[in-house]
C-alpha cells in the first residue's frame, strides 16, 4: 500500500546506514560461489580465472579430511586439538575471528608459509571448516551465512517460504545466544540481511498466509532486539510490520504501529507518513489530508525518500471527492 510512495526508500536508507564492510567470509562465499558458476556471467574472465584456480576456497577447504587440515596447519606451527579448539572458542562466535587469532601466532619462517602467499586464507578457512565438524550445535556466524546463501538461492528461486524458514532459523540460532550474562548481539556483517526479511515474508504471504504472522512476530523481535540508533532499519523493519498487517486487513493494528513509530522518532518522516496513508486507505481521506498539510510544514529526518507531493495531491482530490 505505501510502498508506491517511497523514492527507492530502501537504497537511501542503506546509504544513511552506519553498516560495517563486508566480512571477510562473506568475500570467501562470493568467491566459492563464483568458481562454482553462480554469476560468472558477470565477472571479468580474468577476475574469474583468478577465482577458480585460487589454491584455498571454501568448497576446496570442505574437501579435505580433518587429518590433512591438522597436518596443514601444524606445518604452520599451529597444533589444534578438540579440547584446545573448544576452550579457544568459549568466547567467540565467529570462526574467522579465531583463524585470525592463529595466524598472529603462525611462525612466518616457516617453510610452510614462505611458499605460500595466501597462507593466511588457509589458516581462516580451515578454522571456519573445523567449526563445523566440531561444534555444530552451536554454530559459528560463519555457518549462518552458509544458511542466509541457501535462503537467498531460495529466493531467486521463488520459493519464498523456504526462504522464511531459513530467516526465522537463523534469527532463532542468533536469539539461542542470548545469556543471563550475555545481551543480545547482532554480527556486523548480518545488517543488511535484515532488509530481506520483509519483503521475503510479504512475497510467501501471498501464497501462503501463515505467513503474516510469523513474519510479523519475526520482525517484531527483531525491532525490540535492536538499538534505538539503528534508525534506518527501525523505519525499513517497521514499514514491512505494516505491509505484513495490510495485507490481512489489520487496518487498526497497522495504524497503532504507525503512531508508534511517530511517538518513538517523531523527527523521522517515516511513521507520520505511514499513518496518513493508512487513514487514506481507511477511507478517512479528510483526516488524512489535514494531517499531511500539518506534515509538509515541518523539516523532517527521510522526507527525500517519500513522493509527499504526489500523496498530498492524491489526497486533495479524494477530499475534494467525499
Amino acid at each position: 500500500m505505501t510502498d508506491d510512495l517511497r523514492d527507492d526508500a530502501t537504497d537511501d536508507d542503506m546509504e544513511d546506514l552506519d553498516i560495517p564492510d563486508v566480512a571477510p567470509y562473506a568475500i570467501a562465499l562470493f568467491a566459492d560461489m563464483a568458481a562454482r558458476g553462480a554469476g560468472a556471467e558477470s565477472m571479468d574472465p580474468e577476475m574469474l580465472r583468478e577465482v577458480r584456480e585460487a589454491p584455498y576456497l571454501i568448497s576446496k577447504i570442505a574437501a579435505l579430511t580433518t587429518d590433512a587440515l591438522l597436518v596443514r596447519l601444524r606445518a604452520l606451527g599451529l597444533t589444534v586439538t578438540t579440547d584446545r579448539f573448544a576452550a579457544e572458542t568459549a568466547d567467540l562466535d565467529s570462526a574467522w575471528t579465531l583463524g585470525e587469532r592463529w595466524c598472529e601466532r603462525v611462525d612466518t619462517s616457516l617453510e610452510a608459509a614462505r611458499r605460500d602467499p595466501v597462507w593466511t586464507d588457509l589458516v581462516c578457512l580451515a578454522a571456519c571448516e573445523l567449526w563445523k565438524r566440531w561444534q555444530p550445535e552451536r554454530p559459528s556466524d560463519e555457518m549462518l551465512e552458509d544458511l542466509i546463501q541457501v535462503g537467498l538461492e531460495a529466493d531467486r528461486e521463488e520459493d519464498f517460504a523456504t526462504t522464511c524458514e531459513h530467516w526465522l532459523k537463523v534469527w532463532g540460532l542468533l536469539v539461542a545466544r542470548v545469556t543471563p550474562g550475555r545481551p543480545f548481539i547482532l554480527p556486523p556483517s548480518f545488517y543488511d540481511w535484515l532488509f530481506e526479511l520483509g519483503p521475503s515474508f510479504l512475497a510467501a504471504s501471498m501464497d501462503a498466509p501463515e505467513y503474516i504472522d510469523k513474519g510479523i512476530a519475526l520482525l517484531r523481535d527483531v525491532l525490540a532486539r535492536l538499538p534505538d540508533t539503528d534508525a534506518g532499519i527501525h523505519a525499513e523493519l517497521g514499514f514491512y510490520v505494516i505491509e505484513l498487517l495490510l495485507a490481512d486487513d489489520r487496518l487498526d493494528e497497522a495504524l497503532a504501529v504507525a503512531h508508534a513509530r511517530a511517538e518513538a522518532a517523531p523527527q523521522h518522516i517515516s511513521g507520520h507518513v505511514w499513518a496518513i496513508s493508512i487513514l487514506k486507505e481507511s477511507g478517512q481521506a479528510g483526516q488524512a489530508l489535514t494531517a499531511m498539510r500539518t506534515l509538509m510544514q515541518q523539516d523532517l529526518e527521510g522526507a527525500e525518500d517519500w513522493d509527499l507531493e504526489g500523496l498530498l495531491a492524491e489526497l486533495e482530490t479524494l477530499a475534494a471527492r467525499s
